[in-house]
């Protein structure tokens, strides 16, 4: 048999496939398709492919991911070649094993083995941390790896104030990685504003602009014209909302009269409106800049 299809949830594939000394693997949730496994409750159980070695198992991947219009669960994501990082230099990668893989609980044989390992990845300047993977007390280590651009903003207030301020973190850069992002650029009343600027990853793009549009109509103040807001990538406008004009009653000393006279004031104040736009600006508060800044909250 040259490779198998298995599900796991927390290690019916990576488990015997250790036992029996071949490759298995879970991919990411969403990655492959669930369509047509059998889960006899709401899971994580994932579909992934078991091989006699690491480029098979690559390859029965590389078949198997992708989008499915018949899984909501499938994420859209483009397909990627999982061969080519087959081989790669691994130097200053950081792997974390939990300390109890060294003590009495793991049998010796398989401590020896994973020494093996521990000693084979140090010798390729992969840097091996050892960590602790108990409840202490009341609090648990968290280890995390994320991108810059994610804590700068308002990751520390957001971490105080849903747990009540107990929460702490420390970080340390991590490198640089390649990655799929996008500008997005804030119009108001068709005028850039550089301040609003956003550096996002491209799949957080749309619902990032549609909840900043969103934010910011609810914290600019109407004006006596309409005032687009939009957000834009690359010239194209994937978000908008419109501040609704403020509207003078100039019918309020019309108690009647010929339609016409009604119909004059109606059109004179429209051209008004029209003039206004052209020629008027708009001040946008430190209100609404503080509340992009904290869209998380």
């Amino acid at each position: 048999v040259l490779c198998a299809l298995g599900s796991d949830t927390g290690g019916s594939i990576r488990q015997p496939a250790s036992y029996c000394g071949i490759v298995g693997m879970k991919p990411t949730y969403g990655r492959v398709s669930r369509y047509g496994l059998v889960a006899f409750a709401s899971s994580l159980d994932q579909i992934g492919p078991m091989t006699k070695n690491v480029y098979d198992n690559a390859i029965l991947l590389n078949a198997i991911v992708g989008e499915d219009s018949k899984d909501l669960t499938s994420a859209s994501k483009e397909s990627e070649d999982f061969t080519r990082k087959i081989g790669e230099d691994v130097k200053n990668i950081k792997i974390a094993v939990p300390n109890y893989f060294m003590s009495d609980i793991v049998s010796a044989e398989i401590r020896e083995k994973i020494e093996e390992i521990i000693s084979l990845l140090k010798s390729k300047s992969v840097t091996v941390d050892y960590i602790d993977m108990k409840y202490l007390g009341d609090r648990v280590d968290i280890h995390y790896v994320l991108p810059t651009g994610e804590i700068v903003y308002d990751f520390f207030d957001a971490l105080k104030s849903r747990t009540k301020g107990y929460a702490s973190f420390d970080y340390e850069p991590n490198g640089y990685k390649k990655s799929n992002l996008v500008k997005l650029d804030v119009l108001i009343a068709g005028d850039s504003v550089d301040a609003l600027s956003f550096i996002v990853f491209n799949d957080f793009a749309y619902n990032k602009a549609r909840r900043i549009a969103e934010k910011l109509k609810e914290y600019i103040p109407r004006q006596l014209f309409e005032v687009p807001v939009q957000v834009a990538v690359g010239g194209k406008i994937i978000a908008r909302e419109t501040i609704k004009a403020l509207r003078k009653d100039v019918l309020a000393k019309c108690y009647g009269g010929d339609i016409s006279r009604k119909k004059k004031l109606l059109e004179k104040q429209k051209e008004g409106k029209k003039k206004m736009r052209r020629l008027g600006s708009v001040d946008v508060p430190k209100d609404a800049f503080m509340a992009v800044l904290k869209l998380d909250e």
